[in-house]
């Protein structure tokens, strides 16, 4: 998943959607579960851990005004997001002569436009330990530097 796909689970326009109980591991470079154009949808119970970008993304236009529209995002467990994809970033703009972007994806990420009537409610994130470095983030300090990486 380095160059191509978005995500281990990758949905979109559906109606009455249920993710439930899934084990999503190992993503690569890209997200553990990623949804758009949905409406009524459940996300319950999930384990989702090392991901190379958000464990479960919202991408756009997810649920709408009406009641019945809603997203749910419920009980899920998303441990050790980010954990690629900020590296392969760095280095291929780097490669290329661009200043890399900041990479803030999220466990649970909602991105995009006009997602609504969203709830997210007992989850359980955890992105590693206090003052525990990523594996890539060391790498990256030591192939270039603590001052390359503070620009």
């Amino acid at each position: 998943m380095k160059e191509k796909g978005s995500s281990i689970i990758n949905l979109g326009r559906i109606e009455h959607l249920i993710v439930k109980n899934n084990e999503v591991k190992n993503s690569g470079l890209q997200n553990g579960i990623s949804v758009e154009f949905t409406n009524d949808a459940l996300f319950k119970g999930n384990i989702i851990d090392n991901v190379g970008r958000s464990g479960i993304q919202l991408y756009r236009s997810n649920g709408s005004p009406k009641k019945t529209d809603k997203i749910v995002i419920e009980g899920n467990t998303v441990t050790n997001w980010m954990q690629r994809f900020g590296k392969y970033n760095f280095e291929k703009s780097k490669a290329n002569h661009i200043t890399p972007d900041i990479m803030s994806d999220a466990g649970i990420d909602s991105y995009g436009p006009n997602n609504q009537n969203v709830y997210i409610q007992n989850n359980t994130l955890s992105a590693g330990k206090i003052n525990q470095s990523l594996p890539d983030n060391l790498a990256l300090l030591k192939k270039y530097g603590k001052k390359s990486l503070s620009k």
